[in-house]
């Protein structure tokens, strides 16, 4: 009889152990494929507008809708932003975001406020950090998309951090 709870115990920490590694492996993967990979960015010369008083969860959410980034990318983003605790650094402003770049590049870009700056020709000229802008940050597409009320969830239930 012990031996059949020996047994039994020894396949139920074997199947966790199993599936332990088999979590932390496709963890690592999101990290590494989801965050060294570079955006799919529509246009060689992409434009995001982050308006202030949204939060980074609807600029990734956002970011997925308009196909920079894959839904999974788009959340291990978040977490990780938010595990590296940066999420709430980001700045409004209209970002030039280069062919090649990263998501953690994205978050690094958000956060440093080097906007797209405007000559009198109205035509962008240069980026800067742009002063005072510390508050928190929303998104919008270059197109005008509309974007959800601040609060409500993008993501699942289930999958809100």
């Amino acid at each position: 009889m012990i031996r059949l709870l020996r047994m039994g115990l020894l396949r139920v920490l074997l199947g966790l152990g199993v599936l332990a590694v088999l979590l932390g492996g496709t963890g690592y993967w999101l990290y590494h494929e989801g965050l060294q990979r570079p955006l799919a960015l529509p246009s060689a010369e992409f434009h995001y507008t982050l308006r202030p008083g949204v939060t980074l969860r609807q600029t990734a959410a956002d970011l997925a809708a308009q196909g920079v980034m894959n839904y999974p990318v788009a959340l291990t983003w978040l977490v990780w932003a938010r595990w590296q605790q940066r999420a709430h650094q980001i700045r409004a402003g209209e970002y030039a975001i280069a062919p090649g770049t990263t998501p953690r590049q994205l978050l690094e870009l958000f956060i440093s406020g080097k906007t797209v700056q405007y000559s009198g020709a109205g035509r962008p000229s240069q980026t800067a950090p742009h002063p005072g802008r510390s508050e928190r940050c929303a998104t919008h597409g270059p197109s005008g998309t509309a974007h959800p009320a601040p609060g409500r969830p993008v993501f699942p239930r289930h999958l809100s951090i």
